[in-house]
């Protein structure tokens, strides 16, 4: 019986020429010296990066199989040895590592790359081109090019991709950390070290032409490397202790990497063995520092966001301030117009009962709705002053059926004049933590615009109807009118500013306007219309019992 034997040896891409010799009882039976790097490489034995060899060995012999190889940087690869399925079967997981790790740098590297477009920041520019950099030249020292895309003279310009690895590193720390928030000094040892790196670059693709002689990455390479390594991880050691801010997930990142660079190197020069890890160190270092940096950028990225969302916030709520400063005056004359209105017929009836002398006690009730009047206008200025302007305002818990008692005293005289009847139905229980006076104020705006409306229509039996009661865990206050409802092409708009139906009456459009702010801003509940026919409803919802 005969036995087939192949032996597979990989990583033929950063040889020259590779041979085999078969020797039997200390004789050569069988010599391959075909494959050469430069004037056949695409030899029949060849799979990919990889060079098979077989023998046929008889039973209980032995085959002693010498292989020469030579190659200017140094020499590692893997052997395997068995029959072709079980060669075959190796070949094929040793790449399964190189293709996820490359996948996941190339994913990364697209990713950023159209957030760059999207966005202005550097940070995004420096990281693309550290992955993709790590990508391309991994990619070729594991083999990637001669596997899959049978390409064996890529190397020499690929292998300047050493030098650049530090130098996006240091462009990216440089981004992420600006001058305004490390030392300068930092900076001008980072710069001087990228100047350098950069002219060896330079030189060393000239030194690709006969211009000058080659410059051997191996020989200068790996200090240029190491100098720019080491610079970055001592200043991140020390803005570290600085406790600068992502200066800790920097110097995660960039360790891991720089410590799987020190076993890549020392696995090049033969200082550790070969397996699966050694081989693979840059890539894997490459990998997990591109993740780490990634988390380092999406959280400096929603930092900015917060930062500048909270600038806008603040940015709105300043020009909402001074907005409500210029509509104050606007505002306190619409509040003040028919009050003050009263107060004349009021005076003027006193003149009129003075001079016929007649029974005080209509003195004494104009007196008392005067009195009334003035008081709320003064309420109404207090109110609005307590909304936009800072103060110290205390909150308290009081019975929601209180403010609608409080509000509906200040209107009682005029309700009872314009013949409105109120009926009222309220849930003696509800509390609310909060200042008072905000309902108060938001219930007469309500009010106000409900008998204007009853008023303006010239409603019989004209009727407002309260109501206050629990649903669900909110307090719910239910203002009714029989005014004939709200127009459907308005009801949208009520609570927009300078809105108002009442345009011949001298309104203003910003009662229902300001309530809705107090609502949703202060009290954290919010306010609702509904209208139909016979007249419109509007409903306020509270959280109940806020403490």
């Amino acid at each position: 019986q005969k036995k087939e034997n192949f032996l597979a040896l990989s990583n033929i891409h950063i040889m020259e020429e590779v041979h085999f010799y078969t020797v039997f009882n200390n004789q050569v039976i069988k010599v391959d010296t075909k494959w050469n790097k430069y004037t056949n490489y695409d030899t029949i034995n060849r799979l990919g990066k990889t060079l098979l060899y077989k023998n046929k060995i008889n039973k209980n012999d032995s085959l002693e199989v010498f292989i020469y190889i030579k190659a200017k940087s140094n020499i590692y690869f893997e052997l395997y040895n068995g029959n072709l399925n079980d060669v075959l079967n190796q070949i094929n997981k040793s790449s399964i590592l190189l293709l996820i790790l490359s996948g996941m740098l190339l994913s990364l590297s697209i990713y950023y790359l159209f957030l760059w477009l999207l966005t202005p920041y550097k940070e995004y520019l420096y990281y693309v081109a550290f992955a993709f950099t790590m990508t391309i030249w991994s990619f070729y020292i594991n083999g990637g090019f001669a596997q899959y895309l049978d390409n064996f003279f890529i190397g020499p310009y690929v292998n300047s991709f050493i030098y650049l690895f530090p130098v996006w590193i240091m462009l990216f720390f440089k981004a992420v950390f600006p001058k305004n928030v490390i030392p300068r000094i930092f900076h001008l040892i980072l710069n001087s070290i990228i100047f350098m790196i950069l002219l060896i670059v330079v030189l060393y693709f000239i030194g690709l032409t006969p211009l000058i002689p080659h410059i051997s990455v191996s020989t200068y390479g790996i200090f240029f490397y190491l100098l720019g390594m080491i610079a970055i991880l001592s200043i991140s050691v020390t803005i570290v202790v600085k406790k600068i801010p992502y200066s800790k997930n920097f110097l995660l990142a960039f360790s891991m990497n720089f410590i799987c660079s020190i076993v890549s190197i020392l696995f090049y020069l033969g200082k550790v063995p070969y397996d699966i890890f050694t081989f693979y160190a840059v890539l894997i270092g490459g990998t997990i520092e591109a993740i780490l940096l990634s988390i380092l950028l999406t959280a400096k990225l929603r930092e900015v966001y917060i930062e500048k969302e909270k600038a806008l916030q603040i940015a709105r709520e300043k020009d909402l301030k001074i907005k409500t400063m210029n509509d104050t005056l606007s505002f306190i004359s619409h509040q003040w117009r028919q009050p003050l209105s009263q107060i004349n017929s009021a005076v003027l009836v006193l003149d009129s009962e003075l001079y016929e002398k007649k029974d005080n006690s209509i003195i004494e009730s104009k007196l008392s709705e005067i009195e009334s009047m003035t008081k709320y206008m003064s309420n109404t200025i207090d109110d609005f002053k307590s909304l936009y302007c800072e103060n110290n305002e205390s909150k308290d818990i009081f019975y929601l059926k209180d403010s609608i008692r409080s509000a509906i005293s200040n209107l009682e005289h005029s309700l009872k004049a314009n013949l409105i009847n109120l009926d009222i139905h309220l849930d003696e229980s509800l509390k609310f933590f909060g200042v008072q006076n905000d309902i108060i104020q938001i219930l007469l705006v309500i009010l106000n615009n409900a008998r204007d409306a009853l008023v303006l229509n010239n409603i019989e039996k004209a009727r407002i109807f309260i109501v206050l009661k629990k649903v669900d865990k909110n307090a719910v206050i239910e203002i009714e009118d029989n005014a004939n409802g709200i127009n459907k092409d308005f009801i949208d708009k009520i609570f927009e500013p300078y809105f108002t139906t009442k345009k011949s009456s001298g309104g203003s459009g910003l009662g229902l306007y300001m309530a809705r702010l107090i609502i949703e801003d202060k009290l954290k509940g919010k306010i609702l219309v509904f209208s139909e026919n016979n007249g419109s409803t509007f409903q306020i919802v509270l959280p109940y019992n806020q403490r």
